[in-house]
């Protein structure tokens, strides 16, 4: 981007998006049909990714780690997710 003029004038580089940053990498067994990012009231981020007949819930801190006791259904498909206040989930 170019503004001002003579002495005043500038050259700005604009990017748009936002930066990302690698954390993790899977092979999964399929494509995600969605996925949600999940914070608790506590502070506990989880990302939520939803297959076919799937989901899969991964708990975000220094490493990613899978959830084995959480309140969704491994074997079906989630289609909402969401935390409600005082850490309801639906």
């Amino acid at each position: 981007m170019l503004s001002g003029k003579g002495q005043r004038g500038a050259l700005r580089v604009l990017r748009h998006g936002i930066s990302v940053k690698e954390a993790a990498e899977a092979k999964l067994a399929g494509r995600p049909t969605a996925i949600w990012s999940l914070r608790h009231p506590d502070g506990t981020s989880y990302i939520l990714l939803s297959f076919l007949n799937a989901t899969l819930i991964l708990k975000v801190a220094e490493t990613i780690k899978e959830v084995d006791n959480s309140p969704f259904e491994p074997s079906k498909s989630t289609l909402h997710a969401g935390i409600m206040a005082e850490g309801l989930v639906i």
